[in-house]
């Protein structure tokens, strides 16, 4: 997909507010408070563009800082606005008992703030709970939404592992910490099948060990948060349009889970990343950049490479039944 093959996708309204004269920078940070908790959002604008702005919620050990290459390919096509809600990256920890209502509410505290009036949400692994909830809540303010790694309950053997992984850090055995989280987020051994699978673990495991007190205690209160959290109702899916995928080695969050998250809505497109698992923007950043801007733009998904099938489903208008 080149940007002078791409016909912009018009949303009825043009987003001038991100040509405004403080808004011409690059990089531009913002800071918030929600109940007293500081957070924090970055917007990268584009005034030549005509699609929605493009809101991205990373995973637990993510922060603004770890998007930089996404933000740039997806920049070209669309303004983004990154946010680091409370319990992310440098925003003050958040206790157990907030839980996604209040960082859906954090989230649309960034859109009122900018004067987004929708936008195209993207949420991965952690974060597709929080996506999902403010679909639900405020489906006004969503034109598309993608979910990444989605969260649809947390299994029994999840919950085993995320307490010992609380318990190894507790007691500040560090090493076998990140053996366990590695193990829970990439297939090591799969790595004819997975692409750039040691580098991605590697990478992964050099960037846990870094981990600042301040940032363990982070984790330590989104994974009770995560343990505390309800399964997703799938009885009253968001009134959005909604990409959904995942690696297809994918054993953190199943295939059959994400698709099954798809299925229950109205019109959700759904597929798997072909040599990756649930670290799959990592594995596959090309294919997981084109699936998300196609999306967005209203192109075809069918061309997008290192995909299995592309499933659509919708729900048939009553006039159709009637038909």
């Amino acid at each position: 997909m080149k940007e002078q093959d791409i016909e912009p996708r018009l949303d009825g309204f043009r987003y001038s507010y991100f040509n405004r004269r403080d808004r011409t920078e690059r990089d531009d940070v913002i800071e918030l408070s929600l109940d007293g908790f500081r957070y924090s959002y970055r917007v990268y604008p584009n005034p030549e563009s005509n699609l929605a702005p493009v809101v991205m919620l990373g995973g637990i050990f993510q922060s603004v800082a770890t998007w930089t290459k996404y933000i740039e390919y997806i920049n070209l096509f669309a303004p983004v606005i990154l946010v680091d809600p409370p319990g992310s990256g440098d925003s003050d920890p958040l206790p157990v008992d907030y839980g996604v209502d209040f960082l859906a509410a954090a989230l649309l505290k960034v859109l009122t703030t900018e004067g987004v009036p929708r936008a195209n949400v993207i949420a991965y692994s952690y974060s597709t709970p929080v996506g999902y909830r403010f679909s639900q809540l405020y489906p006004d303010k969503v034109n598309r939404l993608v979910l990444i790694g989605a969260v649809k309950e947390i299994l029994p053997d999840q919950i085993e592992i995320a307490k010992a992984s609380l318990a190894l850090l507790q007691e500040q055995r560090i090493k076998e910490f990140v053996n366990i989280a590695v193990s829970s987020f990439t297939r090591q051994e799969l790595p004819q099948a997975i692409n750039k699978c040691r580098l991605v673990a590697r990478v992964l495991r050099y960037n846990l060990l870094k981990l600042s007190l301040e940032h363990q205690h982070k984790y330590q209160q989104n994974i009770l948060r995560w343990l505390n959290q309800s399964p997703l109702d799938l009885t009253d899916t968001p009134d959005v349009s909604a990409l959904i995928f995942t690696g297809h080695y994918d054993h953190f969050t199943k295939a059959e889970h994400c698709r099954e998250i798809a299925k229950s809505f109205s019109n959700a497109v759904y597929t798997t990343v072909q040599s990756a698992d649930h670290l799959v923007h990592l594995q596959q950043f090309q294919t997981t950049m084109e699936l998300i801007m196609n999306f967005f733009m209203g192109l075809s998904l069918d061309s997008v490479a290192n995909c299995n099938p592309i499933e659509y489903f919708s729900t048939p208008m009553l006039s159709e039944l009637a038909a």
